[in-house]
């Protein structure tokens, strides 16, 4: 290291008492300028913003491990387990779900607590929710059904499908919008109720679930932004990945239930999510390439980042027919590669929504065997290890709502969350 002062300096002969130092020391200031400029250091000495930050993930990460800015990685989780034990997990998560279930058929993220035996289980979370989380716990528990029809008895589990189906009828409006209330038309909780629609016809072929999936697909179809994707809201100005992400599932849900689905509103998914994801990184963002990861400030911003819209943007390029082959789904599968799913000491690397679009996004690629292993144990471990075992009581089969979005979801959003990922990953 050189010390500043004038007379070191002089040494080197930048700062003389001469015209010619003068000159000399300009010349070398416009070089270094030049040279950072040419090699692309200036983003590196000035970022933007923390948001925009993009950190180096060139070195692979181990099964376990995380990635975090100035942080050693973590030790892995280990845990041997077989399909005997992801079953059993299966089916205390649907018990859980199924104890918890209102007798007219829907889930409650808060109320939930009233259904609750010996000691209240924890992690409610926000109001006026029903509707997706009714639908998203109807999803796991066909996906369930779906798994041991013809191995064990299913009376039951039926049951419990066709009284959340009901409820879920129930709610549809005139237009077709799954949705309490004409003032809480959510998107969000509309297509995740169309594609449970659409998977119940094709499993217990009642022609009244074909007719409440073609009038949920209709009004996905016209709510989307012209030339683009969705919003929160009915042709939103404000589109975003994630709900583009749960839309595109529910039509493409639909397709394998046999309904038409209007081209046009899968290539304006795509044209949104080509918008959206950087040219360069290959990452995927929430509303605008570049702008960084999605959280809600004195919420959940205390979450590291990770690629969950990413993952997002890649299980809906492969389901809307893009190859394994393309730069895009190429270098985003490696940005998840260097990303595993681990839930770490202070709980910040937590995040059930993105570990189930990995694995959705994951499990979707026609190549790669070695990939989807090391997700798929990974994500398995984690989930065994850290489901609710004998001596939580009531709590028992559950997850806790400890993730990036529990605040919002609570504990019914994180089981049906957890049990969907748990089935993708290993059946």
């Amino acid at each position: 290291m050189v010390s500043m002062k004038n007379g070191n300096v002089r040494k080197l002969g930048l700062l003389e008492e001469s015209p010619h130092g003068r000159e000399r020391a300009i010349a070398l200031l416009l070089f270094l300028c030049s040279a950072v400029a040419t090699f692309g250091l200036l983003p590196a000495l000035f970022p933007r913003s923390n948001a925009e930050v993009r950190p180096d993930r060139s070195t692979p990460v181990a099964i376990g491990e995380a990635y975090s800015i100035g942080a050693p990685p973590l030790e892995p989780i280990r845990h041997d387990y077989n399909i005997h034990d992801v079953r059993s997990a299966v089916r205390e998560g649907v018990r859980w779900l199924a104890a918890h279930q209102f007798p007219e058929g829907v889930w409650d993220n808060r109320r939930y607590v009233l259904l609750c035996r010996d000691a209240v289980c924890p992690g409610q979370g926000s109001a006026n929710l029903s509707t997706g989380v009714t639908a998203l716990s109807l999803s796991a528990l066909l996906h369930a059904y779906e798994l041991d029809r013809g191995r064990t008895d299913v009376t039951e589990l039926e049951d419990a499908i066709r009284r959340g189906l009901s409820w879920i009828m129930t709610v549809q409006d005139i237009d077709g919008c799954f949705a309490q209330t004409r003032d809480d038309r959510s998107i969000y909780g509309h297509a995740i109720a169309t594609a449970v629609m659409a998977k119940a016809f094709v499993l217990l072929d009642d022609v009244e679930y074909r007719r409440a999936a073609i009038r949920g697909a209709r009004f996905l179809e016209m709510s989307r932004t012209p030339d683009s994707g969705w919003g929160y809201a009915i042709r939103s100005s404000r589109c975003d990945t994630s709900v583009t992400g749960w839309a595109v599932q529910a039509l493409l849900e639909c397709r394998a239930a046999g309904i038409d689905i209007r081209p046009e509103a899968l290539e304006g998914a795509k044209r949104w999510v080509e918008r959206v994801t950087d040219t360069r990184y290959f990452d995927t963002a929430y509303d605008r390439a570049g702008r960084g990861q999605s959280f809600l400030k004195n919420t959940n911003d205390r979450f590291l980042p990770n690629e969950a819209m990413t993952a997002t943007g890649l299980s809906l390029r492969r389901g809307i027919g893009e190859e394994d082959a393309a730069t895009a789904i190429r270098e985003g599968t490696a940005r998840l590669a260097r990303d595993l799913p681990v839930w770490n000491a202070r709980g910040t690397s937590i995040d059930y929504y993105y570990w189930f679009h990995g694995t959705l996004a994951i499990n979707a690629l026609s190549e790669n065997d070695g990939l989807r292993r090391r997700w798929n144990d990974a994500v398995t471990t984690i989930l065994l290890t850290n489901q609710e075992k004998e001596h939580a009581a009531c709590r028992k089969g559950s997850w806790g709502a400890v993730d990036k979005w529990s605040p919002i979801g609570g504990r019914v959003y994180a089981v049906a969350m957890n049990l969907l990922t748990l089935m993708k990953a290993n059946f």
